[in-house]
């Protein structure tokens, strides 16, 4: 799988080819992975490529403190280095500039890409509570389902909150527990009190069937997915 270094415009040799070379090898992996709707771990590392760009073209200071530098002198005295760059800033800032400029757009468009498949996925997905709801549905199960499949993937979550500057966000930790086949008699309900027999810790858990009406891939792009939907919804009740 080609990936790119975070620092991947200002590591290694500075020469325009060559990242243009590795940013199209990468964006080629992403536009073919797109294609299968494969959508994950390259949406969100095109979010941070993006991010990285943008603060790169508007952070001059910030892209020179990535440059490769050579030590210059040592002083057993105070106990410090002191380095120099190996090469003329401005020479560097011209390259660098350039490479940016190149990449941001081509990141842009593939980024717009991955979006709209998610939202197409996104909006065909529906969440429904299996049985009644307990008052605290901060851990609980839920039951991932294609409608043209016979059978579900089910897991145990957990909610957990994490707070970031002066703002909080809900993460969902997730286990996968094993696969259920349905038929007239095997249910979503009759499953969920199999649960409650037998994983008698959580007395009264929530449960939730979190459907999709086409096959996806599951770990790339439907399950992904599906935590980030239900993560969202538990937050809205």
């Amino acid at each position: 799988m080609a990936t790119l270094h975070p620092d991947w415009v200002t590591e290694g040799r500075i020469d325009f080819e060559y990242k243009k070379y590795l940013l199209l090898g990468y964006l080629q992996t992403v536009s073919q992975h797109f294609k299968e709707e494969k959508l994950y771990p390259f949406l969100s590392d095109l979010v941070s490529q993006y991010r990285n760009l943008v603060s790169l073209r508007d952070n001059h200071t910030l892209a020179l403190s990535q440059f490769p530098k050579q030590l210059s002198r040592l002083d057993l005295e105070e106990f410090t280095l002191e380095y120099e760059r190996k090469v003329d800033d401005a020479d560097y800032m011209e390259v660098i500039a350039q490479i940016v400029d190149y990449a941001i757009p081509r990141i842009q468009s593939q980024l717009g890409k991955g979006k709209e498949i998610y939202e197409q996925v996104e909006s065909q997905m529906r969440i429904e509570p299996i049985g009644l709801v307990p008052i605290d549905t901060r851990v609980g199960y839920f039951f991932l389902h294609t409608d043209s499949r016979s059978d579900a993937d089910v897991y145990e979550y957990e909610v957990s909150l994490f707070s970031q500057s002066d703002d909080s966000f809900r993460s969902l930790r997730t286990r996968f527990l094993n696969k259920v086949v349905l038929t007239i008699t095997r249910t979503f309900e009759t499953y969920k009190l199999e649960l409650i027999q037998t994983r008698r810790e959580w007395p009264n858990p929530a449960a939730w069937l979190v459907s999709a009406s086409t096959p996806l891939p599951l770990q790339e792009t439907l399950l992904p997915i599906a935590k980030r939907r239900l993560v969202r919804h538990l937050g809205n009740l």
